[in-house]
């Protein structure tokens, strides 16, 4: 489609009279000047794309205005989505850490009867829900990433940081006095780097 020389200078026009007061609104919903810009780049973008749709008498700033408004709704939702995720993965993560410290500090090779370990860590493990078994296992005996296994199973990346943070949790009440030294079981089949 041949753009023409009097819709490129219209284009311009509106962009340079609309862009300031676009950007400022903007801000107010988003802080970030960068972020508002994208935002506001992309909302010129797609009126560019839907130029020959718009009907004539259009008020074009309200129409602009409403297209930043949502857009940045959107970001913002998609932020608060992103910001959760991190939350709930450095949730998964210190429990994790917690569990390792607990192993570790608390590890005592001369009292330890790894055979009987073992049975004790595979039972409590066998007797977790099916689906949550299979992500720890993937995670703990195959060393998986949760990427790797919500890929593997089919799951989302949170659902799969959830049966982690949850298998923990049961184990941690199924082997209380043991639970020190599943770290190190459940560990050992791991090949060494």
């Amino acid at each position: 489609m041949m753009i023409s020389h009097d819709e490129e200078k219209g284009f311009k026009l509106v962009f340079e009279t609309y862009y300031p007061r676009l950007l400022r609104f903007a801000k107010e919903y988003v802080s970030d000047r960068f972020d508002a810009e994208n935002i506001v780049q992309d909302v010129f973008l797609k009126l560019w794309e839907k130029r020959a749709s718009l009907p004539p008498d259009i008020n074009l700033l309200a129409y602009l205005l409403t297209m930043v408004k949502n857009q940045c709704m959107d970001f913002l939702r998609h932020r608060k989505l992103v910001e959760q995720h991190f939350v709930a993965l450095e949730t998964v993560q210190q429990l994790e850490e917690s569990f390792n410290y607990d192993a570790f500090s608390q590890f005592d090779p001369e009292q330890m009867d790894v055979e009987s370990l073992e049975l004790l860590v595979e039972k409590a493990v066998n007797d977790l829900p099916e689906q949550c078994r299979k992500v720890f296992e993937l995670s703990r005996y195959e060393g998986l990433k949760y990427r790797e296994i919500a890929e593997k199973l089919g799951l989302s990346i949170k659902t799969v940081e959830t049966h982690v943070s949850t298998a923990l949790k049961i184990l941690r009440i199924k082997l209380k006095d043991l639970f020190h030294l599943l770290l190190l079981v459940t560990t050992a089949s791991l090949p060494l780097p």
